[in-house]
Formats: structure tokens, C-alpha cells, sequence
């Protein structure tokens, strides 16, 4: 196996002592352009990059951030978003690793947390139980997902309470007074987005004087969503809020199988604007956040947590979009 390059081979290849190379790579200690140019050439042509341990020892901090994930399908949008994340580190000397909390099965986030060295940990949720504990005690700095939006508080519920409140004004100003929610199956793996969106439907359709929407389990099959759509029907409800777009074409299936008309009978609107919500027959209209927005509020919240940030963010404006499509 080929030998990793050493700072004692950068200082041979350029000429220069260890220390020079150290205040070279770290940027600790003024040293001329000259011999500066000399270094980071050596270093260049022996591929050396310096171990990330060291480095850390040396800074006095780890550069990896730990994204922790509770029990929930990675989808394309949290996908999306945790490459965003990655991104956006990345450009600030920062590396991100994911925690995914199994479903099934024991873990054992204490143990992790004493054998690695985090700069920070980003939470989708603050972790309760043992996990909770084990950041406690590691008294590494805790990020937990950002605001959804100016005067909002910071915190994961709101956000995700922002977008059902999103769906239920978009149907509200569309005429619509009666409304459904269509849940998921298994709804309990994906409480942490179900829950707080659901309370989001709830808290709109009281603020507007609502009634409270008609809560549906709708799973992903055409006998199951008919069920469901003719419940509706039967109730007089002419529009349904969708968990999410795999919920939402459910949806659609179970309507287009009743032969009811979409948006004139029954209006859906869906989260997430996946790639195929354009492709719906009708286009779907569906809520949207803006990850990349979130990641950036995510980043500089990380780097403040660190020092690296002054307290004022420049993340402004609402990250909790619509996209009106034909469904409504």
C-alpha cells in the first residue's frame, strides 16, 4: 500500500522545516509569499492533505458536523436538503456526516459521541430519551432545523406546522370550506413531519372558522384511496390536504377511479413538488419549503454555534412556498 505523504515529506520536497510547513497549512504564523508558494506547491505535487485528527488537535475543534436523523424515509426532499447541507459546510472548512436513528433495533449515540470529535450536531428534531442525554453530556453544541419564516420561532414543528397552514389558506382563498386530510399509512414512523403538518391543517381551519378537517389514512393503492375519497364526498368536502405528493397521487388515483372531476369536485394539493407533481393528471398544486434556504440558515446557525458566525443572519423572506398547478 502506497505510503500517505507526511508534513516531514512537504518540508524535505520544499526545503523548509516542519514548523514552516505547519504555519503554512494552518495559517498560524506569518511567513513570506515566497516560501508560502514554496509549501503549498510541495504539498500540491505529493498530494498532501493533513490528517483531519491533527488538524482538529491543532485548531482546538473537530471540522465535522453530525446530522441527526430520527426514524423516517429519507425522500427526495430531505435528501435534497442534506446535500444542500453537505454543500454549504463544505465551502466554510466543514464536513458533514448522518446519523440515522433505526427504526428497529438498538443504537448507541453515546458511544459515537466518544469516539469522534464533533464540532456541532444538527438535529431535524431535538432528540429525547438517551440520545437526549448523550448530547447533554457531550456538551457539543446542538442546531436544531431553523425558522419557516420571519417573526416564526425556531424549531421543526413550525416549519412543518407552516406548510399545512400553507395548504388550508391556498384552498380557503380557492372558496373552499370543507376540507379533508389525507394521512399515511404507519403515520407513527413519520410523526415528526405528520404530526406537527396535521396541527398546522388543524390551527388554519380554526383561525379561519373553519370546520376541522376530515383526517383520512390513505394508503398507496387505488381500493384504499377510493375508501377514503368517498368518505369525503359523502361529507361534502371539496378539497383535501395530502400529507405528501405520494399521498396526494393517491389521492388522485382513488378520485380518478369514482370518476370524480379534479379541482371542480374535489381539489388536492399535495407537499413536497416532486419531480412527477407536474406530471399528475391534473398538474398537482403542492406546498414546496425551500431547502436550499433552510440550509443556509442551517449553516450559519452550525458556524455561529462555533464562533465562526456573527449573530445576525442574512437568510431572509419566507421559506414556505405554493406552487398552484391545476389541481385547485
Amino acid at each position: 500500500m502506497e505510503r500517505r505523504p507526511t508534513s516531514a515529506d512537504v518540508a524535505r520536497e520544499s526545503g523548509v522545516s516542519r514548523a514552516t510547513v505547519s504555519f503554512v497549512i494552518n495559517d498560524s504564523k506569518p511567513v513570506s509569499a515566497q516560501t508560502r508558494r514554496r509549501v503549498l506547491d510541495a504539498a500540491e505535487r505529493l498530494g498532501y492533505a493533513p490528517h483531519g485528527a491533527a488538524r482538529s488537535l491543532r485548531a482546538g475543534r473537530s471540522d465535522l458536523v453530525l446530522l441527526y436523523v430520527p426514524p423516517l424515509p429519507v425522500g427526495a426532499a430531505l435528501a435534497r436538503l442534506i446535500d444542500d447541507i453537505a454543500v454549504g459546510l463544505g465551502e466554510h472548512g466543514l464536513s458533514l456526516t448522518t446519523y440515522l436513528v433505526p427504526e428497529r433495533g438498538r443504537h448507541d449515540l453515546a458511544a459515537l459521541l466518544r469516539s469522534v470529535s464533533l464540532a456541532a450536531v444538527i438535529a431535524i428534531r431535538p432528540p429525547d430519551g438517551p440520545d437526549g442525554d448523550a448530547l447533554r453530556h457531550s456538551r457539543v453544541p446542538v442546531v436544531v432545523v431553523p425558522k419557516a419564516g420571519p417573526g416564526d420561532e425556531g424549531s421543526h414543528d413550525v416549519l412543518q406546522q407552516r406548510v399545512g397552514r400553507r395548504q388550508v389558506e391556498h384552498l380557503a382563498d380557492r372558496g373552499h370550506r370543507r376540507l379533508g386530510y389525507a394521512v399515511p399509512t404507519h403515520a407513527d414512523v413519520l410523526s415528526a413531519f405528520a404530526v406537527p403538518r396535521l396541527e398546522g391543517v388543524r390551527s388554519a381551519c380554526r383561525a379561519l372558522g373553519l370546520p376541522a378537517p376530515l383526517v383520512r389514512e390513505v394508503p398507496l393503492d387505488v381500493e384504499g384511496a377510493r375508501l377514503a375519497v368517498e368518505e369525503w364526498t359523502h361529507e361534502a368536502c371539496t378539497a383535501v390536504c395530502a400529507y405528501n405528493d405520494d399521498v396526494a397521487f393517491a389521492v388522485l388515483a382513488g378520485v380518478h377511479s369514482l370518476g370524480v372531476r379534479v379541482p371542480e369536485e374535489l381539489a388536492v394539493v399535495g407537499v413536497d413538488d416532486i419531480p412527477l407533481a407536474p406530471l399528475a393528471m391534473p398538474p398537482l398544486t403542492t406546498v414546496v419549503v425551500d431547502g436550499e434556504g433552510v440550509a443556509r440558515q442551517i449553516v450559519h446557525d452550525v458556524r455561529q454555534a462555533i464562533g465562526d458566525e456573527p449573530a445576525v443572519s442574512d437568510v431572509e423572506g419566507e421559506i414556505v412556498h405554493l406552487v398552484v398547478r391545476a389541481s385547485t
